[in-house]
């Protein structure tokens, strides 16, 4: 099977091939794996890159690894991976089971059929990694796709990290639509299969896998298919929530903390306001929201003293309106007499008085106040 031989270490697919021949055999296993999901529902995750740029991922003990390589690997055996070959590359082509060899099947397709494809392999993929590391219009095209065809949740983005030699593009306004980021220097330490971001999607795949053909055909059918393995993301929310808390113990070694503890839960709050969308309206949700605005906060709001100046390390712009939308927030509280409300009204209060006067003072003596960006949280206008 063309799978079960790329399976073994996840490059040793028919490695004698090379050049065009074994971009013509990558491009029939990856119209195979697309046939496989419309005539028997097999699932297949969609690899998706900027082209022009070869990074090679970590952990280095298991050797640099190309990102759709890694999750070839990680994929539950019978089910398939499918990316979109890039026409000017040779090099990842050579089949000298090297590792730099792209193992996965992949269509090799003109510049006027690519994006009608892409439309339809993103629509039913299963799970999407798309290593985002900057926003060309191709990789812009397909986030836009990714959000037109309701594919937010089963998105995966692999973003540059701050202090890197790359640009973070976590604050350009399409990144924030997706919640499902990581950051490229996890692989330092980890695997792409070890992150919480990823690892319920993979199990995901499992379940649908383990169905009996007859059934799992079926869920060919999209719709079918969410209402029989539903996405839970309110576990996504949580678990980022829970990352921001336990990282934070470790503010004080390691300066990006802050910057991953700022997007953890604005992720979250992304994933929970779309729940409050939903039937899943309630105070709970609120009181997780507004805990998370009030930390993000917190953060913007930092400062430290040098000398006889004060220098701001956040952004108060931002610490603003994470209170006024926890404010708004609080105004639609159901029950105003919960002991959470006046903790809560309390806290924010305080918060947002502060904020207010500090941009009085800094009016009146702006010359006490330096504005120094821990990270660039977002794009400069």
């Amino acid at each position: 099977r063309y799978m079960e031989d790329q399976k073994r270490e996840g490059i040793d697919l028919h490695p004698k091939l090379q050049g065009g021949a074994r971009r013509n055999l990558l491009h029939e296993f990856g119209e195979q794996a697309l046939r496989d999901y419309f005539e028997k529902g097999t699932p297949y995750a969609l690899s998706l890159r900027k082209y022009g740029l070869n990074i090679f991922h970590g952990p280095f003990e298991n050797g640099p690894q190309l990102i759709e390589n890694k999750l070839l690997a990680i994929m539950p055996p019978g089910s398939n991976v499918i990316s979109i070959q890039n026409q000017s590359e040779t090099a990842s082509y050579e089949g000298e089971e090297a590792f730099f060899d792209r193992s996965t099947p992949s269509l090799f397709l003109s510049d006027d059929e690519w994006k009608d494809k892409a439309v339809t392999l993103i629509r039913h993929a299963d799970l999407i990694v798309s290593e985002a590391l900057m926003l060309s219009p191709a990789v812009q095209f397909e986030l836009e796709q990714a959000l037109e065809s309701d594919a937010w949740d089963k998105t995966v983005l692999i973003l540059p990290p701050p202090s890197s030699e790359m640009e973070t593009i976590d604050g350009e306004s399409i990144i924030r639509k997706f919640p499902r980021c990581i950051w490229a220097d996890e692989f330092h330490t980890s695997d792409l299969g070890d992150s919480f971001l990823i690892r319920d999607l993979i199990e995901r795949v499992t379940a649908i896998n383990a169905l009996p053909e007859e059934q799992r055909s079926l869920l060919a059918d999209r719709e079918l298919r969410l209402q029989r393995f539903p996405i839970d993301m309110e576990l996504v929310a949580k678990s980022l929530e829970m990352t921001a808390s336990w990282q934070s113990q470790y503010v004080d070694e390691d300066d990006r903390v802050k910057y991953y503890g700022y997007w953890y839960l604005f992720r979250a709050n992304e994933i929970r306001k779309r729940l409050l969308s939903s039937d899943k309206v309630n105070d709970y949700e609120r009181i997780q929201l507004i805990d998370n605005y009030l930390q993000m906060g917190y953060i913007m709001s930092e400062y430290k003293k040098e000398g006889e100046r004060i220098v701001f390390t956040g952004d108060l712009t931002e610490a603003f309106q994470c209170a006024t939308s926890a404010l708004s927030l609080l105004s639609e509280f159901e029950d105003k007499n919960h002991l959470l409300y006046n903790h809560f009204t309390e806290r924010v209060t305080k918060f947002l008085g502060n904020l207010q006067g500090i941009n009085a003072v800094v009016k009146i003596q702006p010359e006490r106040f330096i504005f120094r960006p821990r990270f660039s949280l977002f794009p400069k206008k």
